[in-house]
């Protein structure tokens, strides 16, 4: 199997020709927008501490969950990684898992999702971790480590 050496879409492109599934993900920011839960893009716009805390659910201090993408957006995602996982079995190239715990998964900017994931934490995460982690410096977000796992069950869950 080739070894795709360090992660990046554009080694993955350029030396190994995969190619998105579909013309109507190579936006996926835009497509993201559109599918992204209306509650959740007012609150942002809104970026006051009141509508943030409108939106999400804090578990522990400073443990917060919250709706974000619309199932049909996320289900677009998962096809995208079943293509990326399909294309690279066929082109025998070996994929970079997301951590060494498990041997299952991509990392989404292997797939070419580097640039929507970047729109994601500057334009939705950043305002949140401003007014909600601010004491951990959440305005300074900027990387991130967008993956997918498949678990012993089947189920897939992302992360950052």
């Amino acid at each position: 199997m080739k070894n795709l050496g360090k992660r990046g879409p554009v080694l993955i492109v350029a030396r190994f020709g995969f190619q998105k599934s579909s013309a109507t993900l190579i936006n996926f920011f835009g497509r993201l927008l559109s599918l992204s839960s209306l509650v959740f893009l007012k609150a942002i716009k809104d970026g006051s501490e009141e509508a943030m805390r409108k939106i999400i659910m804090e578990h522990s201090p400073g443990v917060y969950t919250f709706y974000m993408l619309e199932p049909t957006f996320c289900a677009m995602m998962l096809d995208e990684v079943q293509h990326f996982e399909n294309w690279a079995l066929e082109a025998k190239v070996k994929i970079m898992r997301p951590n060494t715990m498990n041997n299952y998964g991509a990392v989404l900017d292997d797939i070419g999702m580097e640039g929507m994931l970047n729109e994601l934490m500057i334009s939705f995460i950043n305002p949140m971790a401003t007014v909600l982690l601010e004491n951990v410096g959440g305005s300074t977000l900027d990387s991130h480590h967008g993956f997918v796992v498949e678990h012993s069950d089947g189920s897939r869950f992302g992360s950052w």
